[in-house]
C-alpha cells in the first residue's frame, strides 16, 4: 500500500496469499479511503500506521473504492 500524489492510499500490488486482504477481495489498484471510519486521505502514512497498531482488537472496518464501486467491509488481522 502506498499513498499517492493526491492523497490516496492505494494498494500496489496484490495481496499476499491467504491474507486477510486476499480473503476480502482486495485487489491491486483498489483505494483504501477510510479505516474505522475515519478517512484516510490527507493523512500521512505514519498516522495511518499508528491507528492500525494502537487498535485493542484485530478488527478493521476498511472503505474500499475499486472504480465504480465503493465498499464497506470488515476484516481481521495478526497483531502488531
Amino acid at each position: 500500500v502506498v499513498m499517492d500524489n493526491d492523497g490516496n492510499l492505494v494498494v500496489k500490488g496484490p495481496p499476499q496469499p491467504k491474507s486477510p486482504a486476499e480473503t476480502i477481495g482486495i485487489k491491486e489498484g483498489d483505494l483504501i479511503t477510510a479505516i474505522d471510519g475515519k478517512p484516510t486521505k490527507g493523512r500521512t502514512s505514519i498516522e495511518i500506521a499508528d491507528q492500525v497498531m494502537d487498535k485493542q482488537s484485530n478488527e478493521l472496518i476498511l472503505t474500499i473504492k475499486t472504480p465504480p464501486r465503493i465498499t464497506t467491509t470488515t476484516t481481521t488481522t495478526s497483531p502488531g
